[in-house]
């Protein structure tokens, strides 16, 4: 800090020149004045280059973290940092320059380096000749409203460009807001969509159903729903929607997020399809393998774990299905026997069959280790009879 003068004044007094001027009383009562409120309250003198500071009150120690030692005799440009906005200092050189009135937010940092935003008000005051003579300026710390403007503009933004339908629902079901995702999934504009009640796009939420649903949202802050939701278009379509119930400025709102269930849906099925397929192949593999005459069907994935295992002959080499399904190669057998089948299992994993005659407890089996693919030509499981 570059000190322009060595005028010294009390935090609680003016420079001593100026309190002649002025009546006692007056004085006194504006001395406590100053020192009461909450905000920052500096007087500059005009009449000394480079504006410096010849009063500051105990708000302005309190915000800023420096002394009247430290502050009065200095420019209050002491209080600017690197991220200090360009064109709010140079709002207020051009008003103390041309001797007017400003105000302007910028962010400002006390003694201890930490940033504070700082709402700036500076007014001229002029003799009675109508000659410039001081400045005072008026700091207001509004660091937490900042802050907290900055967190509801990034909910805002990330409400806006969320993936999900949003909505925010009055109790008559009027729509006050909605996001961009409303907009496209239903077809609708922003202004056509807020002129519009949620059961204009909520076919199962009828007006005669909404006050009670808004009820019951209300008495349990929240709620998730399986619905549906009706486009410009007619187009009726399947979502989830989480009801938030909140209360802002006396108003109460429902937010809404709406998710498009229409590909899950269809997944689904095409699950529960594959799921009906595989139970009936399966059916279908037990029943050959039950069928099968002295022999067994073992049908195994490509971790070599066995899905099914069926046939009479599992008896008679101890086995049975509770002890192999579910089971590895390894796990069931011998270690000398998974050395002889393993080789085979991968290979009916890569796609190739492989016959063989193996003994066994006194006896001779014809083996045949087979790939097995589904209905799309993949290859899945493999197959040992």
């Amino acid at each position: 800090m570059n000190s322009t003068t060595n005028q010294k004044a009390s935090c609680s007094a003016l420079a001593p020149h100026q309190e002649e001027k002025l009546d006692t009383g007056a004085l006194r009562l504006y001395k406590h004045a100053l020192a009461a409120t909450s905000c920052g309250v500096v007087i500059s003198d005009a009449r000394q280059p480079n504006n410096p500071l010849i009063y500051c009150n105990p708000a302005f120690e309190k915000i800023t973290g420096y002394t009247q030692e430290e502050a009065i005799g200095h420019n209050c440009r002491f209080l600017q940092g690197l991220d200090t906005d360009p064109k709010a200092i140079e709002q207020i050189r051009q008003s103390i320059r041309a001797g007017q009135e400003c105000q302007v937010v910028l962010k400002n940092y006390r003694k201890d380096g930490t940033p504070f935003w700082n709402e700036l008000r500076i007014s001229p005051v002029r003799d009675a000749k109508g000659c410039l003579t001081h400045f005072i300026g008026i700091q207001t710390d509004i660091t937490e409203r900042k802050q907290a403007e900055e967190i509801r503009q990034l909910m805002e933004f990330s409400i806006e460009r969320a993936a999900d339908a949003a909505f925010y629902i009055c109790p008559d079901a009027k729509l006050f807001y909605v996001n961009q995702a409303a907009c496209k999934s239903l077809g609708y504009s922003r202004e056509e969509l807020l002129s519009m009640s949620f059961h204009d796009i909520d076919p199962k939420l009828p007006p005669d159903l909404w006050a009670l649903h808004w009820q019951e949202v209300k008495e349990h802050g929240s709620c998730t729903l399986e619905t549906q939701h009706r486009t410009k278009d007619g187009r009726v379509f399947p979502v989830e929607v989480t009801l938030n119930y909140f209360k802002f400025n006396d108003q109460e709102y429902n937010c809404a997020f709406a998710r498009d269930m229409s590909n899950a849906y269809g997944e689904l099925r095409l699950r529960t399809q594959s799921e009906a397929a595989l139970r009936k192949s399966e059916e279908l593999y037990r029943t050959l393998a039950k069928n099968i005459p002295n022999g067994a069907v073992l049908l195994f994935d490509q971790q070599l774990r066995y899905l099914i295992a069926e046939g009479g002959e599992l008896a008679t080499i101890g086995l049975s299905k509770e002890l192999v399904e579910g089971k590895t190669l390894w796990a069931t057998f011998a270690p000398e026997i998974c050395e002889v089948f393993e080789p085979a299992y991968r290979a009916a994993i890569a796609g190739e069959t492989r016959t063989f005659e193996f003994r066994f407890a006194n006896q001779v089996y014809l083996v045949y280790v087979l790939p097995v693919t589904n209905e799309e030509g993949e290859l899945s499981v493999g197959m040992m009879m």
